[in-house]
């Protein structure tokens, strides 16, 4: 701690105004705890959003916009620590989650899947789902 040098004060009772170290460091543990519980609530938002909306893809700077002050970089290793695998995996996951259970139900094209699932049009969603469960589409419908 920096201590200032003022003429005639040496003892530190006649400095009333001055916070012990101990107080200091105190006050610093809670405000860091108040910083740790609000990104976890910033990191529980964005897996929430993600869960109600995988069909829509956002960058981790939109969700870092909206955290009221926590950068992006930030919002990414917070949400790694907590779930294991980064803001956009998570999001193809849910993705080709939501795509597997609309070809379960076997009434939804391949072509409205892919646009519900917020894929550009069949091949993309061909090449997620490959990548995700070493099939394609068709070979796992066909498996069902």
């Amino acid at each position: 701690m920096e201590t200032l040098f003022r003429p005639g004060l040496d003892d530190e009772d006649d400095y009333p105004s001055r916070r012990s170290e101990e107080e200091s460091t105190l006050q610093l543990q809670k405000a860091l705890r108040r910083l740790d519980a609000y990104i976890d609530k910033c990191v529980a938002n964005v897996k929430a959003d993600i869960d109600n909306n995988p069909h829509k893809r956002k960058r981790v700077s939109y969700y870092a916009s909206r955290t009221g002050g926590i950068d992006q970089q930030d919002l990414a290793s917070a949400f790694k620590n907590k779930y294991k695998v980064t803001i956009s995996q998570y999001q193809f996951q849910k993705r080709v989650e939501l795509a597997a259970k609309l070809l379960r139900d076997r009434r939804v094209s391949l072509e409205r899947i892919a646009t519900k699932c917020g894929y550009s049009n069949t091949n993309t969603l061909s090449k997620a789902f490959k990548k995700a469960y070493n099939q394609t589409p068709i070979n796992y419908l066909n498996s069902l």
